[in-house]
């Protein structure tokens, strides 16, 4: 999935739990006779819920993004053979360039040396796995987001399966626990940020 798409699920997703953390809270009030009775308002479980799910996802993609490229290259460069590499940067770049061409299908395989079109090749299918790996990582890290500590009893919630989620942690609220202190701060921080 493009980087572009994986940041628009992370925003579905932040939203989804957004919703989930502001109606468990309110479920949880009900019978104790309304949100008076809890210690934040339902706005701030919910926030907290999708800070916890979208701030993992963000910064996974943040740092995939900026250290996939070099790695993928460095991996390239490295399976070429002795002969091959180069002995400068600005060979290095230009032997990229050449493997990226052919890779890409700008420059047929038959102008090409037989181990720049297997180091094409290679950069091909560690793209592909980078991209399914950053897939992977990012939704994982915004479905199975924790916090640091665990400090407040947890209520389990069950949540159909094609979620796929531990629904411990989006849901996990009780009576007792203040989500304004952990959502608030950074909701206040964004704020100032945007409006600046």
């Amino acid at each position: 999935m493009q980087p572009a798409n994986l940041l628009l699920l992370t925003i579905v997703l932040s939203m989804v739990a957004y919703g989930l953390g502001y109606a468990r809270s309110r479920s949880l009030a009900m019978p104790m006779g309304g949100i008076r009775h809890l210690k934040s308002l339902p706005f701030y479980y919910g926030a907290r819920a999708a800070l916890w799910c979208g701030i993992p996802a963000l910064l996974v993609l943040g740092l995939w993004a900026a250290f996939q490229g070099k790695v993928i290259q460095t991996l390239v460069i490295g399976s070429l053979p002795q002969e091959m590499l180069p002995a400068s940067e600005g060979e290095a770049s230009l032997l990229l360039s050449k493997i990226s061409n052919v890779a890409s299908g700008s420059l047929p395989p038959g102008f090409a040396e037989a181990p720049i079109v297997e180091a094409a090749e290679r950069l091909k299918a560690l793209r592909e796995q980078s991209r399914m790996f950053m897939t992977t990582l990012s939704i994982e890290s915004s479905t199975m987001a924790r916090e640091p500590r665990k400090v407040w009893s947890i209520d389990f919630v069950t949540l159909p399966p094609f979620l796929m989620v531990d629904s411990t942690v989006w849901l996990a609220f009780s009576r007792s626990y203040a989500a304004r202190f952990a959502a608030m701060p950074l909701t206040v921080w964004m704020y100032n940020w945007i409006s600046a």
